[in-house]
């Protein structure tokens, strides 16, 4: 059985490649690579890995639908390759297998050196704790993924109800990240209420807001960041994912995608902001996702920079988290 401690030599034993020939070799234009917080990968091989029926729509404004060729694991890193991506965190998505993760597991675990893998679980599943401890040895993990509708506290039983909470306890143990997504898209206050006492309660776990929590698109001065976003910053460990999601609704209302990311890392801090494509799940081809971070991140300093663009998801992405 691969566990944990032997997996962790085996990494170490790989040569990384020298920071000077990501500069020459980047398709990202940047001197340094590109960390992505948030790709999602898919099969064409139904057979062995078959979706999850599919849900009826629910209410709220809907996304733009991917097109193209489907992110199978060995296509996506060719597009990393192409632009400048040397790793990114694997994340389920449940719309596409539900909790049935053995695509994302078989992925990460051929590509280990550039893919860390981030599972969708039912928390409320008994048997999902020690799941979870097993995970870690077994395939590295580096976070859970937690997905679920909005509502009253006492409503996100999927999120805090007290079995949830037996799993929120394990990962808080371990040291991994929690990424969180509420549905439908919308700035949620009563989430993001709830996502300040969790963080509170578990100060090892690393709470990730995917698409940093819904904010509405707007212009300035706020762009879309209200008093319940600006709540969340004394919790250090909550952490604040920037998406394609983000850059599109930002283009719908014709905002400036340059100067909203500059007022997000004034508010946020660049080491708790971090960046996702959304690759599998937003519309459009990976290079453009690359190249629309590049420039709306023109206007951060180059440390900054470098830490939306990498270094904060390094960080919070660890496989086999960080044990308390």
């Amino acid at each position: 059985m691969l566990t944990r401690r032997t997996w962790l030599l085996a990494a170490s034993a790989v040569a990384v490649q020298p920071l000077s020939a990501w500069a020459r070799a980047s398709g990202s234009g940047l001197p340094f690579p590109l960390f992505d917080a948030h790709a999602h990968l898919k099969s064409d091989d139904l057979h062995r890995y078959p979706r999850a029926p599919a849900a009826p729509p629910g209410p709220g404004p809907s996304l733009p639908q991917p097109t193209g060729e489907t992110p199978e694991v060995v296509r996506v890193l060719r597009w990393m390759d192409q632009n400048g991506v040397g790793a990114a965190a694997a994340v389920q998505h449940r719309g596409t297998y539900g909790v049935d993760n053995r695509y994302l597991l078989d992925s990460t675990d051929q590509y280990r050196t550039r893919l860390v893998p981030v599972v969708v679980l039912d928390a409320e599943d008994p048997k999902t704790p020690d799941l979870v401890r097993q995970l870690i040895e077994q395939h590295g993990l580096a976070g859970v993924r937690l997905t679920g509708m909005r509502g009253s506290a006492s409503a996100m039983s999927w999120l805090s109800s007290p079995a949830a909470h037996r799993t929120w306890a394990v990962v808080n143990a371990t040291g991994l990240a929690m990424d969180l997504m509420t549905l439908p898209p919308g700035s949620p206050p009563e989430a993001l209420a709830e996502y300040a006492r969790l963080a509170q309660q578990y100060p090892q776990a690393r709470l990730v807001l995917d698409h940093c929590g819904w904010p509405i698109a707007d212009g300035p001065p706020h762009y879309g960041l209200d008093d319940a976003h600006r709540a969340l910053i004394a919790h250090r460990n909550i952490y604040f994912k920037f998406t394609t999601v983000n850059l599109e609704a930002l283009r719908v209302v014709q905002g400036n995608a340059r100067d909203a990311l500059r007022h997000y890392v004034s508010v946020f801090g660049a080491d708790r902001l971090l960046w996702g494509s959304d690759i599998g799940n937003s519309a459009g081809l990976y290079a453009e996702m690359v190249s629309r971070i590049v420039q709306a991140s023109a206007g951060l300093g180059k440390r900054e920079r470098r830490q939306v663009l990498h270094d904060t998801a390094e960080a919070v992405f660890v496989a086999g988290g960080r044990r308390a």
